[in-house]
C-alpha cells in the first residue's frame, strides 16, 4: 500500500506481522480504501504464505498507533472468520487485537522496534515450522 506520506522509517512503528495463505486476495487491496494512515510491507515468508508487517505513523502517537492496529487487525479478523483470507495468523502483535490502550508505551519498547521492521520478522521466521500445510 503506498502511503500518500513521504517515507521516513522513524516516523513509522511496526505493530504487527501477519500471514495469509499465498493463494489468498491482495491483503492491501483488501485495506486499499481504509484512511488510517498505514501501510503494509512485503517480507520474507516461508513457502506458500506471504508475512506482511503492518506500519502505523507514529507521527500522532503511540495511543493513536495502538487504536489502528486494534481496528485493523479486529476487521482483518472478521474478514479471515468469515472464510475470506486463507490461513490468515498475526504472527506478532496479537495483543492489539484486545485493547487499543493496552501497554501502549510497550509498542516502542518491545522486540517491534520503530524503524527496524526486520527484526520481528526475522524473529519469528527463524522460529517458525516450516513443516506444517498450508
Amino acid at each position: 500500500m503506498i502511503s500518500p506520506v513521504r517515507h521516513d522509517p522513524s516516523q513509522w512503528c511496526l505493530m504487527a506481522t501477519l500471514e495469509v495463505a499465498e493463494n489468498a486476495p491482495d491483503l492491501p487491496a483488501i485495506l486499499a480504501d481504509l484512511d488510517f494512515d498505514f501501510r503494509l510491507e512485503r517480507i520474507p515468508s516461508p513457502p506458500g504464505f506471504l508475512w506482511f508487517n503492518l506500519l502505523v505513523n507514529a507521527r500522532r502517537g503511540q495511543r493513536r498507533c495502538a487504536l489502528i492496529a486494534h481496528r485493523l487487525l479486529n476487521a482483518l479478523r472478521s474478514i479471515a472468520d468469515a472464510g475470506d483470507l486463507p490461513a490468515f495468523r498475526i504472527i506478532a502483535g496479537e495483543r492489539w487485537l484486545h485493547s487499543p490502550s493496552a501497554d501502549v508505551d510497550d509498542a516502542r519498547h518491545s522486540n517491534v522496534e520503530q524503524g527496524r521492521p526486520e527484526t520481528i520478522a526475522e524473529t519469528a521466521l527463524a522460529g517458525q515450522d516450516r513443516t506444517r500445510a498450508p
